[in-house]
């Protein structure tokens, strides 16, 4: 029951700062292009890589809150189908060219965040094996 509650509580955070993100003013353009939706799900990835390496061995967390921070509040704060609201809006407005660069940057800049995320999580492994 513990990791059911800690999967609720990690969702209900991650889902609210994922509204705050997505109702800041970031870019002063008029373009139609998802900026807010993109850096969400950008750095949900460098956490999420960064969390899954350091979680286990460097925090010491338990299952429960292994699974509370990484499906709870990073499932809730990114989520594919924010990629595919924002493309099908592209797409149905006509913008072929914007969808394809959004769809394009979302899955290889995700994809690199993961991997800083992990060799951030490396580093840090390191640093705190030395230490010790």
């Amino acid at each position: 029951m513990r990791k059911y509650a800690m999967i609720a509580a990690g969702g209900f955070w991650g889902a609210i700062l994922r509204f705050f993100i997505r109702t800041l003013e970031i870019s002063t353009t008029t373009l139609s292009f998802p900026i807010n939706t993109l850096l969400i799900n950008i750095l949900g990835s460098l956490m999420l890589g960064y969390f899954i390496t350091v979680a286990k061995d460097t925090l010491k967390l338990g299952e429960a809150e292994r699974v509370g921070i990484i499906s709870g509040f990073l499932g809730a704060f990114t989520t594919f189908s924010a990629i595919s609201k924002e493309v099908n809006f592209q797409l149905t407005s006509g913008d072929l060219l914007t969808a394809g660069i959004y769809l394009a940057l979302s899955v290889i800049l995700g994809l690199a965040a993961v991997f800083v995320g992990i060799s951030l999580g490396d580093r840090l492994a390191v640093k705190k094996k030395k230490a010790d």
